[in-house]
C-alpha cells in the first residue's frame, strides 16, 4: 500500500514488476510524495532505498522528520531543536539507521543507480525503489539526443530494474513547461510525453497538481 488512502483508492497500492511515475512541476511537492511513499513503504516492513539526484542526505532527513512527525520544516532552523526532539524522533533515526529506508545521495549515473539497486536486492531483498528525479539521471552516450537518452534510461529502468528484480519502482519526473498552456494548468500525458516518452515505460502516471500554485481555486 502506498499508505494514502485517497491514492490506495485508485491505484490499489503497488505491485512487483512496475514503474508507477509521479509527475508534476518544480515545486508541486513530488519529492515529498516520494519520501512520504518511501516511508510508507518502509514502516510495512519493506526495505526502500531512495535516490535523490538533488538534495542531499541532511535535506531528506529533515523532511522526512518533518513529514514522519507532523513538523514544519522551517522548525529545524531553530537553534537546538534538534537536540529537544531527538526522542521523538527515534522512529525515523532507526529506519534510517537500520537501513530499511535507505538515502542515496551521490549516484546520479544510470549504471551506478542499477548496480546499486542489483546489490541492495541481493543485500535486503528490497521491495521498492523511489528515483528521485528522471531527468537527472545520465547515461553517456553522445550519439543520442536527451529525449532519446531519457526514453533508454525509462526502458532500463523498467526492464532491468522492475520486471527482472521484481520490484516496484517509482519514479519522479519533471514535465514541460507546456503544462501552462494547458486549461486549469491541469498535467496531461503529453506534457510527460515531452520529456523522453516516459509514459512508454510507467504501468500507472500520477500527476502532483496543486490549483493554488496558480492561483486557481480549485473545483
Amino acid at each position: 500500500k502506498s499508505g494514502i488512502e485517497s491514492l490506495d483508492q485508485i491505484i490499489h497500492g503497488f505491485d512487483e514488476q512496475t514503474v508507477t511515475i509521479i509527475a508534476g512541476r518544480p515545486s508541486m511537492g513530488k519529492t515529498a510524495l516520494g519520501l512520504n511513499l518511501a516511508l510508507n513503504i518502509a514502516k510495512q516492513g519493506f526495505r526502500v532505498p531512495f535516490f535523490s539526484l538533488e538534495m542531499s542526505f541532511n535535506q531528506l532527513v529533515r523532511r522526512l522528520l518533518a513529514i514522519n512527525h507532523g513538523i514544519e520544516i522551517s522548525q529545524f532552523r531553530k537553534p537546538g531543536f534538534y537536540t529537544d526532539h531527538k526522542d521523538k524522533f527515534k522512529e525515523t533515526f532507526k529506519l534510517i539507521k537500520d537501513e530499511t529506508l535507505i538515502i542515496d545521495d551521490y549516484s546520479n549515473r544510470l549504471g551506478d543507480i542499477v548496480s546499486k539497486i542489483k546489490f541492495y536486492k541481493t543485500k535486503y531483498d528490497i521491495g521498492a525503489v523511489v528515483i528521485d528525479y528522471l531527468q537527472l539521471m545520465r547515461y553517456y552516450n553522445n550519439s543520442r539526443s536527451r529525449e532519446q537518452e531519457v526514453a533508454y534510461i525509462s526502458s532500463i529502468i523498467k526492464n532491468e530494474i522492475a520486471k527482472e528484480l521484481n520490484i516496484t519502482v517509482i519514479a519522479l519526473s519533471q514535465l514541460s513547461r507546456g503544462v501552462e498552456r494547458n486549461a486549469g494548468c491541469r498535467p496531461m500525458l503529453s506534457n510527460l510525453r515531452e520529456s523522453g516518452e516516459i509514459e512508454q515505460a510507467a504501468d500507472a502516471v500520477v500527476f502532483v497538481y496543486r490549483p493554488e500554485y496558480y492561483d486557481i481555486i480549485a473545483d
